[in-house]
């Protein structure tokens, strides 16, 4: 079986981790193999996929569409959510000048909207995923912030250089084929001086060593093509050229979640009449329960299985 060298470290042993099917929507059948890095951790799926692929690991049933989802994020928690990334990703940047920005699979692009009200109308947002909804076009275009549908790394080469003041990459890194040529094209687009924050799954936290064996569901399999604790990242964006500046571990029930309808055998694409369909993203009581043991995991100085890295290309280049 031939490998590329690792991406983060050019290391060219791996060691295979797990062998897994699509437990969450089945949308290919057989199992998955997801490897590692034995010099730096990065795990990512063997072989890679085609370009071609991709859009069958995303059916009309995946969550962030699918309003019968278990999975499906809408109203008071989706608000809090939303509120709290934007609050987040604001006291991160607030010392720096952005008059320009770019989220990539920005979603629905409500976190691209709050961000553009706070920030003001003068600033120039734009979103970037493989598909929207007539809906949150129209809620965009409302907004004057601009939305793009296409394929990430295709559509970035597309942008003028040193154009941007600040990349978003929210849950986003994980999924691409080449997440080296998408950071290398990120810094080419970004001004010097100009901000990338990435926020990712982090292969570390209580639910990562419970679960890691077989149904973590930080896995995500085949969707999560690159996974990645916050020592590889940190390799790959510097590798990169680009300079860290704050990291961290964020909460992250969804993982909890997640893996324990892996273990309990209940899929992502509608409820079935298991107890255990308890176990969902609109059960406030649940996110709550794992949202606050992953606070208090930080809150005690440990890791949890997301994390974020805000970096900055440099002034000179």
């Amino acid at each position: 079986m031939l490998f590329k060298p690792c991406i983060c470290c050019t290391n060219h042993t791996f060691e295979l981790v797990v062998t897994a099917p699509d437990f969450e929507y089945s949308c290919i059948p057989g199992n998955f193999q997801i490897f590692k890095c034995k010099a730096c951790n990065h795990h990512f799926i063997h072989p890679i996929p085609m370009k071609g692929e991709i859009n069958e690991f995303y059916p009309l049933s995946y969550y962030t569409i699918n309003t019968s989802s278990p999975l499906y994020l809408s109203g008071f928690i989706y608000k809090m959510k939303i509120q709290n990334d934007i609050k987040r990703i604001l006291k991160l940047i607030k010392t720096h000048s952005i008059k320009s920005m770019l989220d990539l699979g920005c979603g629905d692009a409500s976190r691209l909207i709050g961000l553009k009200c706070v920030l003001g109308d003068q600033i120039e947002a734009t979103g970037y995923d493989l598909a929207f909804q007539d809906n949150t076009l129209a809620k965009a275009k409302n907004y004057g912030v601009n939305l793009n549908e296409g394929n990430i790394e295709d559509e970035l080469t597309m942008l003028n250089n040193n154009s941007l003041d600040f990349v978003l990459m929210n849950q986003i890194i994980e999924h691409i084929i080449d997440p080296e040529l998408l950071l290398k094209e990120a810094y080419k687009k970004l001004k010097p001086g100009g901000l990338l924050l990435i926020e990712t799954p982090n292969l570390a936290g209580l639910d990562y060593y419970i679960f890691r064996k077989y149904f973590w569901g930080g896995y995500h399999v085949p969707r999560h093509i690159h996974l990645f604790d916050q020592h590889s990242l940190l390799k790959l964006l510097i590798s990169c050229n680009f300079t860290i500046m704050k990291k961290g571990s964020l909460p992250s029930p969804g993982f909890w979640i997640i893996s324990l309808r892996n273990l309990f055998g209940l899929n992502s694409k509608n409820y079935s009449r298991s107890p255990f369909e308890v176990l969902n993203f609109s059960s406030i009581p649940i996110v709550t329960l794992f949202y606050l043991l992953d606070k208090a995991l930080i809150a005690t100085g440990l890791l949890t299985s997301n994390q974020y890295v805000l970096s900055r290309k440099p002034n000179c280049i």
